[in-house]
């Protein structure tokens, strides 16, 4: 028995210290190529030219000119064309992720409290079943189509037209909020009927803030998600470019010869990712709690 054991307290410290590695492993493998960009964002082109990999010999603020100065996409609004900078980016880019966010979580958190709350209908569980199938289905190949509706629809470039778009329970975060729910004792929403609660406050008063942990971290993905990305935009809005979507077509510049060197992408690529990096810095906490979907129930 002792000799039982002694082989799984070896075995326990073996897998300790594999798992620390990994985690070593996984933080140089982000951090470092993150660090050496920021150090290349900063150096001239003839530092770069000479060292690619050091220290910049004289930090230059030039590459942060020269992307302020040239980081625009050119659109037409009512025939005129119209240069969008970064700062307006950065004002779409909220205004994109922070709508899609929004319209995402009401009705995903509808829906879930929905068919928790009355579960003993069949109806429900049909319901949930015909929206894990659409989930599952694949469907490559309906862009064209999907464009050619949303022209029809009037939703085509339009900033709010997009929000009802992704106003769908589909998603990961869906059967989330849903197990959610089923975590919460039914006892505390019936000691909450009996004090006169009604629907509405079932579901924001006591359901809501019950999986708050949950809600936080579903906020902050979706948010960091939207910020990312170039391709919906690139499709669906092209009058509201996005930072993700300046990010793409500055990439791509080569007009003036000075953007196209690397430390002035590089430079591009750090200023963009700065706002989700302070949101990482202040909101990190929440992503690192452990997501108590039951937090606020206490025996």
């Amino acid at each position: 028995m002792a000799k039982k054991i002694k082989e799984r307290s070896k075995n326990s410290k073996l897998f300790n210290v594999l798992g620390v590695c990994l985690v070593f492993f996984y933080i140089a493998l982000v951090f470092i190529p993150a660090l050496w960009g920021i150090m290349q964002a900063f150096k001239s082109r003839f530092n770069w030219m000479y060292d690619r990999i050091g220290f910049p010999n004289a930090p230059t603020l030039k590459n942060l000119e020269l992307f302020f100065n040239y980081f625009f996409i050119t659109v037409i609004k009512n025939g005129i064309p119209e240069k969008v900078y970064f700062e307006k980016m950065v004002l779409n880019t909220i205004l994109f992720a922070g709508g899609v966010s929004v319209a995402s979580f009401i009705v995903k958190f509808t829906v879930a409290y929905g068919l928790y709350k009355y579960s003993h209908f069949k109806a429900s569980g049909i319901i949930f079943s015909v929206i894990l199938i659409f989930m599952n289905i694949s469907l490559q190949g309906s862009l064209a189509s999907a464009l050619k509706l949303y022209h029809q629809l009037g939703l085509y470039d339009n900033m709010v037209g997009f929000w009802f778009l992704q106003a769908h329970p589909l998603g990961f975060f869906f059967l989330v909020l849903h197990s959610s729910f089923y975590a919460i004792p039914k006892a505390t929403f019936e000691a909450a009927e009996i004090d006169g609660a009604n629907r509405w406050q079932l579901m924001f008063k006591i359901g809501l803030p019950l999986i708050k942990g949950t809600v936080v971290l579903f906020f902050l993905t979706e948010f960091i998600n939207a910020w990312n990305n170039y391709m919906d935009v690139l499709l669906y809005l092209p009058s509201y470019p996005t930072v993700g979507y300046g990010l793409y077509m500055f990439n791509l510049a080569s007009n003036p010869p000075e953007i196209s060197h690397s430390t002035v992408k590089l430079m591009g690529a750090l200023i963009c990712a700065l706002p989700m990096l302070i949101v990482l810095i202040v909101f990190g906490n929440k992503l690192m709690q452990n997501v108590s979907i039951s937090e606020g129930v206490k025996e």
